[in-house]
């Protein structure tokens, strides 16, 4: 009750009305939808103050506003609870105060940590699941920083085809899987790019070398895996499917 209380007063205080909640660029108009800034190119959200209804400009707590006023914040904040703490970790960290820091960084922060510990357990099944989180908020985001795509695509390949260790080598092993590795198509990676995009990071060379696998036998598995996922495809459109 007590944060739903402050969130309601940080909806009602701290967003803003026809100024950039950022620069306090005075806007045109106020946004119907999200939008970016012209002044400092940072993304406005406008939202319906939870206790008014009048619209305001936000930056902060999209998420967390929008399950306030659909009624459901409840189970978000339990859902959601390690992104908040991480959130006044990192407000301390940056010495900001805790509205500053984006949700987005939070559950960046919290992925990471999930994946530390995933690779400490050898839980290869977490370690893939965070990848595939990791590349869907980048994907969000329209993330297009090349390194870090690198080093994702590399531990989702590697640690998808290599979830149980022992069989890595083998084509009963794991698959990735079509609504997995359409996320990396989604960022206009092409198949036949995969192993030059990954070959030279960290994280291929570390997921590889813990896995006991080659990158040439993961990259050979995901082409195989696309090549069979066409051809389904095909006979289905034959079939009339």
């Amino acid at each position: 009750m007590e944060r739903k209380n402050q969130l309601k007063e940080l909806a009602r205080t701290c967003g803003t009305e026809i100024t950039c909640p950022y620069c306090e660029y005075q806007l045109d108009k106020i946004p119907k939808r999200k939008a970016k800034c012209k002044s400092c190119k940072k993304s406005i959200y406008p939202r319906n103050e939870s206790l008014s209804g009048k619209i305001r400009l936000y930056r902060f707590l999209i998420e967390e506003l929008k399950a306030l006023s659909d009624g459901n914040w409840e189970a978000w904040f339990e859902a959601n609870g390690d992104v908040l703490e991480a959130r006044k970790y990192l407000a301390k960290e940056w010495k900001l105060d805790e509205v500053n820091v984006l949700v987005s960084d939070a559950k960046w922060r919290v992925l990471n940590k999930n994946l530390s510990i995933g690779v400490s357990q050898n839980d290869w099944e977490g370690v893939f699941l965070t990848y595939c989180s990791m590349l869907r908020q980048i994907q969000g985001e329209k993330n297009t920083n090349s390194g870090l795509l690198a080093s994702l695509v590399a531990g989702f390949m590697i640690s998808g085809y290599g979830r149980e260790r022992e069989s890595i080598f083998s084509n009963s092993a794991y698959r990735i899987g079509r609504p997995q590795y359409t996320l990396i198509h989604q960022l206009a990676i092409n198949p036949d790019d995969i192993l030059s995009l990954i070959q030279e990071t960290d994280a291929g060379k570390t997921y590889c070398s813990l896995l006991g696998g080659s990158l040439n036998t993961i990259i050979d598995r995901y082409k195989a895996e696309v090549s069979e996922d066409k051809e389904k495809l095909k006979s289905l459109k034959k079939g009339g499917v």
